[in-house]
């Protein structure tokens, strides 16, 4: 999908797309009388396929559920966590919940980019792309939290050590794919991301139209070259594009990429902390002793740092949620009033592909709970 040739570092996937015969359409036309007639493979008779495994309803509630969840929970651990009298045993038992929302989130987060990366680069919409990146933000808004809070918790088994080896491929993998857009669109046109008025839009084009050279060179409707003429009214109703650099996901991921770092930060720091504190009390302890003034001034800053990290991944995340969950319902209500969506199988939380992330949300709640009671049983 992504390799280096004479271009440098590019993304080329027409001659891939033509051998599995789905070819990328990205032109747009319209009727003598300026009604859309088609908008890549979508026509009024063959109206755009929707994908429910991508932006059904299930799959938008338990990430949410999931992102607002991990907030709450992590919020409530912080502020009445009493580390004088909760044994480390003990508060790992109430972190395996964030722990298990924190692995729907990451098995939800792999499979979107596993989905675009074997079989959806030719054919996913900018509309799906939208949602399965914001979809990918709120999960790994999720990882990004419980990562920072659990600190020395995180990694005291191996499926922590695993947990943490598969956030950093997909933050690479997200990196990777948000720093070539990033080159490719910085100053040429992309698809506006806020909701268009219109029922007609470029949100209907394959992704690939605008990021593949040759596409975004001569193919896709804000082409310098395309070969075929669209005129101020039409470009109107299919939507204005942006420039690349003004798509508020970059930003977003770069504040919960430094989130991560601050994050990982804290959990060197946060042990240092702890054992600078646990000699302090020691000597506290000791009537023959007395704690230095340095000793304890250097523990109050190391306190504050700690507390300003915590409420910097709080604030990045909560607006990453506020902000993922707010656009993810602006483009599902467009779909659903657009008039293009083939069936209404993205809002039948029913079917096998909504219902299967609830599930799985509610597996991992049941079995840490469970193991919470049994804990609590045996104390």
């Amino acid at each position: 999908m992504f390799g280096f040739n004479q271009r440098g570092f590019s993304f080329e996937v027409q001659d891939e797309c033509l051998k599995k015969s789905t070819p990328v359409q990205c032109k747009a036309t319209f009727t003598a009388s300026g009604v859309v007639e088609s908008i890549g493979n979508s026509t009024r008779e063959d109206l755009f396929q929707p994908n429910a495994n991508v932006a059904g309803i299930g799959i938008f509630v338990s990430l949410a559920i999931q992102a607002f969840g991990t907030l709450l929970l992590a919020c409530l651990f912080k502020c009445f966590e009493q580390k004088k009298e909760i044994e480390k045993t003990q508060r790992f038992r109430r972190y395996e919940i964030l722990f298990a929302l924190s692995d729907a989130s990451l098995i939800l987060t792999l499979a979107y980019i596993l989905n675009f990366g074997l079989s959806g680069k030719c054919d996913m919409s900018t509309y799906h792309y939208y949602v399965a990146l914001d979809s990918v933000l709120l999960a790994c808004s999720t990882m990004v939290v419980t990562f920072t809070i659990s600190r020395f918790c995180y990694f005291r088994t191996f499926t922590g050590v695993m947990r943490f080896i598969f956030m950093l491929a997909i933050f690479t993998l997200l990196a990777v794919f948000l720093g070539y857009q990033m080159q490719k669109n910085f100053n040429t046109d992309f698809p506006n991301w806020v909701p268009p008025k219109t029922n007609d839009s470029t949100f209907l084009l394959p992704i690939s139209c605008f990021v593949d050279p040759d596409l975004i060179e001569y193919e896709n409707p804000y082409s310098p070259n395309r070969n075929f003429d669209l005129d101020r009214a039409q470009l109107d109703r299919l939507g204005q594009p942006v420039r690349g650099r003004e798509l508020p996901q970059l930003l977003i991921y770069i504040f919960l990429a430094v989130s991560f770092l601050l994050g990982w930060f804290a959990h060197g720091y946060g042990s240092c902390c702890d054992r600078q504190r646990n000699r302090r009390d020691t000597l506290i302890h000791n009537p023959h002793t007395q704690a230095p003034k340095r000793q304890e001034k250097r523990i109050q800053r190391a306190s504050l740092c700690m507390g300003l990290i915590y409420i910097w991944v709080f604030a990045v995340c909560t607006a990453t949620n506020i902000f993922c969950t707010w656009h993810i319902s602006g483009l599902r209500n467009w779909a659903r009033r657009s008039g293009w969506m083939g069936d209404r199988s993205e809002d039948i939380p029913y079917s096998i592909g909504q219902i299967m992330p609830l599930i799985a949300l509610g597996g991992f709640v049941v079995v840490s709970f469970s193991q919470l009671w049994q804990h609590g049983r045996r104390r």
